[in-house]
């Protein structure tokens, strides 16, 4: 057995854990055994909902916003989100996906549905630590348009795995 301390971010959660058990070890120990087998679970509910492009436009919407773990329960913060990412950034359309087919699919999402689908992929950013396509277009002896055309290439390659949780 792996011994590990955490550190509690405010008194609610300690409160929480105390509901559970009068010792917080022990009551964290079974949050986290408990967890670890939810989110199994919970992936496998979720699990081809999604088509891979609209997985896509979630991805790079939740990689620019990383959002905090208060809101990820809350399927409206991903359907606000990616409504004002897409009128910014086309974040959806650029994907050719339909906002509103994927909007009525999170509006169904459970609130344990919802937090797993956003951790699952801002861990997988902060995980895979993505390196983004730098091309320098002033000393670049390739034409701007094959740079952008391999970046995108690039992100949906690196996206794969991903996917693949999902699908």
């Amino acid at each position: 057995m792996n011994r590990i301390s955490i550190r509690l971010e405010t008194p609610e959660i300690e409160s929480s854990l105390a509901e559970i058990n009068d010792k917080p070890a022990t009551a964290a120990q079974t949050v986290i055994e408990l967890f670890t087998y939810m989110r199994q679970a919970t992936i496998r509910e979720i699990r081809g909902l999604f088509t891979p492009n609209e997985l896509t436009s979630i991805a790079y919407f939740i990689k620019s916003t990383k959002p905090a773990v208060q809101v990820m329960c809350a399927p409206s913060f991903l359907i606000t989100g990616l409504e004002e990412a897409e009128k910014s950034k086309s974040v959806v359309s650029n994907y050719d996906v339909d906002l509103k087919a994927l909007i009525s699919k999170i509006e169904r999402l459970t609130t344990a549905q919802s937090a797993i689908l956003q951790l699952e992929i801002s861990s997988y950013w902060e995980l895979k630590r993505i390196k983004p396509v730098n091309p320098n277009f002033m000393n670049s002896p390739v034409p701007a348009s094959e740079i952008i055309s391999s970046r995108n290439r690039q992100k949906a390659s690196d996206l794969d795995k991903l996917i693949k949780i999902f699908s």
